[in-house]
């Protein structure tokens, strides 16, 4: 017990401990201060003197206390009692804003005392409550409850308890309770728990669901929950989604679909977004999806979404739900063109790439994995079709696409392909049709007619005739410029060109000089065509000539005969012969007398024979007769020559030979100036005194024969070739000074 400087005044000042049931318990100990005021002294004294009793348990302060009480009772003390609370009443609750500024006076507490001295104020500490007063408030001299330190709504969501101690000087101390509220403002904005939420959905997630199933996001439930909060209360708490101004421009020019309440706890979205592939519940803020996804249109939905609070001055904050397409197989392949053509030439490489097939799928890997095959090819030999594709000329990558020749490629077969190529990704397919023109390559050369060709021709054919159109003959089966054919003649080396021409593009062949029979009667042409790409062939031509009745006969040898002896009416004379280079009728010769010295002289018409018609006049030594030779062509061409027959005495006699007619076979193989036949004639008596001549007259018109005139021995001066003439007829003629005689 403490007595008080006035008499009416005790106080006690203990400690009270607070104990828990844990094991070890846990403690805590306050100091209590109680102060007893009383008017009635005797009271007083009757409190004090039970104190006495118990002074063997004062404190060593409490007894020097009341000693120092005691031993003043000089001291005229005053009757003061302890102050007494007039503001706040008792139980007054203040409202205090949480936001309200630091050195703001949230009460001013007001006491009644009887002392003169200032009074002194203190907050008591109010342990385990959610606010202890002393921490956020301070109490001036004068008793004003000062605002110190910030704290929050969320710190003391009832009331605040104070608890102001007002203490005299003379230690007479009262408390003074009161209760703050501390009033919520909107000093917290909703708080998402991300800044970007992200899910993922297929393509076909709209078909695929059903109608209560289709949300793909739940704001306030689910595994989304708390998706966004706000510490604040009442209508500060309350929460709605909203898309301000920068947000819809965002939108726009994005196109982004946004989504924003217009009314507390009420979803919705704008006139433009509801047109788009989300939607949100009214109720439940779950995300709908609302038609059809393309991720092929768009892969990505940013939709943006803004929380506000329903204070005051609302507050916000923003948040992002990222939506991620999936891909599924819902593309056709499509190729850049329906159709293609190309060309290809025929000596083309097997394996050379002639086309890469450009195809497309909208669908990511693997749904756009494509692979190709060949469906459905024909093949077509200008424009019928003869085969497909059966024959594997052609075949495609089933990875890459790319078109390949397959088999050695023959335009002289096909002309062209049609192949119609697929690509499918496993579940869609696309056709393309390629066509495939298959150029020529120079792979064939020209074939010329195998069949011997045999040509007829007049000798008197003119200049520049035409006589045998050889491109007719001549086929070759490439196209353009190698189944263009040049023409030419072949000459071998050394020999003379022939007396024709060819015309190198016309294939024409025609007379380029004159032509003679009897010089040449035949020809054996070698024509070459070529075509465009240096491939030939050869054909052999030959060339006969005709015969024309252009040469009049000839006569051959002697021009004198000789009559001696005695002579008879139609005795034989002599024989003139004359030959004609021509052929058949052409060469047929007949023969006349034009001057028979007036018809003492006949001739046989077909042998030439001259004889004795009239008896001789023997006074005239010599007759000249002429005689004309003439063919049978037409026209007839003829000659004419003089025969001096001389008239002798019985007594000349000509030689004769000892063979009327030779005849002797001679190999063609038989060597030049070889000997072939040797002839002989004899004198007669009276003419061995003359030398004997030989000589040929007849027969050797191609000197292919010699002949020795002192021996009469015939000599081969030609090689002969019995492909072109088996048989020779030669006239022989021997003489004797004034007399001779022919032999065939």
């Amino acid at each position: 017990m403490v007595r008080n400087c006035c008499e009416d005044v005790i106080s006690y000042q203990f400690f009270v401990q607070a104990a828990d049931k844990g094991s070890p318990p846990n403690t805590q100990d306050v100091p209590v201060d109680v102060y007893v005021s009383h008017s009635n002294r005797q009271k007083r004294e009757e409190v004090v003197d039970d104190e006495e009793q118990q002074s063997d348990t004062d404190t060593p302060g409490s007894r020097r206390r009341r000693q120092a009480e005691d031993n003043d009772g000089s001291e005229k003390k005053k009757m003061v009692g302890p102050p007494k609370c007039v503001a706040p009443v008792e139980e007054s609750t203040i409202e205090l804003s949480e936001t309200a500024p630091l050195g703001t006076v949230v009460f001013q507490v007001q006491t009644e005392t009887m002392d003169t001295e200032p009074m002194q104020y203190s907050l008591m500490d109010t342990p385990g409550l959610s606010l202890n007063a002393p921490e956020v408030l301070e109490v001036n001299s004068t008793g004003a409850v000062i605002k110190k330190r910030f704290f929050d709504y969320q710190d003391a969501p009832n009331k605040v308890t104070v608890v102001v101690v007002a203490k005299t000087s003379n230690a007479f101390a009262t408390s003074c309770v009161f209760y703050i509220k501390v009033i919520d403002e909107n000093n917290n904005a909703p708080q998402f728990e991300t800044r970007m939420y992200s899910i993922t959905l297929p393509e076909d997630f709209y078909e695929t669901s059903a109608d209560t199933n289709r949300h793909v996001i739940t704001v306030f439930s689910g595994k989304m929950k708390n998706f966004a909060s706000d510490k604040d209360a009442g209508a500060n708490r309350q929460i709605k989604f909203f898309c301000d101004l920068a947000c819809l421009a965002f939108r726009k020019q994005r196109n982004f679909f946004v989504l924003y309440l217009i009314n507390s706890l009420t979803y919705a979205m704008s006139e433009e977004a509801s047109k788009g592939y989300f939607d949100i519940d009214a109720n439940s803020g779950r995300v709908y999806v609302k038609r059809s996804l393309d991720r092929e249109t768009r892969d990505t939905y940013m939709l943006a979404i803004r929380a506000f609070d329903r204070g005051r001055i609302p507050l916000f904050d923003t948040s992002v739900i990222n939506v991620t397409i999936i891909d599924l197989n819902d593309n056709s392949p499509v190729f850049a063109e329906k159709e293609t053509k190309f060309e290809v030439n025929e000596a083309v490489p097997v394996g050379t790439v002639v086309l890469s097939l450009q195809v497309s799928d909208k669908d990511l890997p693997p749904n756009n994995y494509v692979f190709y095959y060949i469906q459905n090819s024909t093949a077509f030999q200008n424009d019928s079709s003869t085969a497909g594709n059966e024959d594997s000329k052609f075949n495609v990558n089933q990875s890459t696409g790319d078109v390949y020749v397959h088999g050695q490629l023959d335009r002289e077969r096909a002309t062209r392909y049609e192949l119609n190529i697929v690509a499918t990704d496993g579940k869609f397919s696309a056709s393309k049709t390629v066509k495939v023109i298959i150029t020529d390559d120079n792979d064939n050369p020209p074939q010329c007619s195998q069949n011997p060709k045999l040509i007829k021709i007049p000798e008197d054919t003119p200049v520049s005739t035409p006589i045998f159109d050889y491109s007719s003959n001549v086929v070759d089966v490439d196209a353009g410029i190698f189944s263009t054919i040049t023409f030419s003649l072949v000459v071998p080396d050394g020999a003379d060109p022939p007396p024709f021409h060819i015309g190198p593009d016309s294939g024409i062949l025609e007379v380029s000089e004159t032509l003679d029979r009897e010089a040449e009667d035949k020809y054996e042409l070698w024509i070459r065509a070529t075509d465009g790409g240096g491939l030939s062939c050869t054909i052999k031509l030959t060339i006969k000539l005709l015969d024309v009745n252009d040469n009049a006969p000839r006569f051959l040898g002697h021009s004198e005969a000789a009559v001696v002896g005695t002579y008879n009416i139609n005795q034989l004379i002599t024989k003139v012969r004359a030959v004609d280079e021509d052929l058949k009728e052409n060469k047929t010769v007949q023969y006349r007398l034009i001057d028979s010295a007036n018809a003492r002289f006949g001739i046989d018409t077909g042998s030439g024979m001259i004889s004795l018609a009239r008896l001789l006049d023997q006074s005239q030594e010599q007759y000249i007769l002429k005689v004309q030779a003439y063919d049978q062509g037409s026209p007839r061409l003829s000659s004419t020559t003089e025969i001096t027959i001389r008239v002798g005495s019985s007594k000349d006699k000509p030689p004769k030979f000892e063979k009327t007619v030779y005849q002797v076979f001679v190999s063609e193989a038989a060597e030049i100036k070889s000997e072939v036949l040797a002839v002989q004639a004899l004198a007669s008596d009276e003419s061995e005194k003359f030398p004997i001549s030989y000589s040929i007259v007849n027969g050797n018109d191609k000197k292919l024969f010699s002949i020795n005139s002192t021996n009469g021995s015939i000599f081969l001066e030609e090689e002969l070739d019995f492909e072109r003439v088996r048989s020779y007829e030669l006239d022989v003629y021997a003489i004797a000074e004034r007399f001779s005689e022919a032999t065939l």
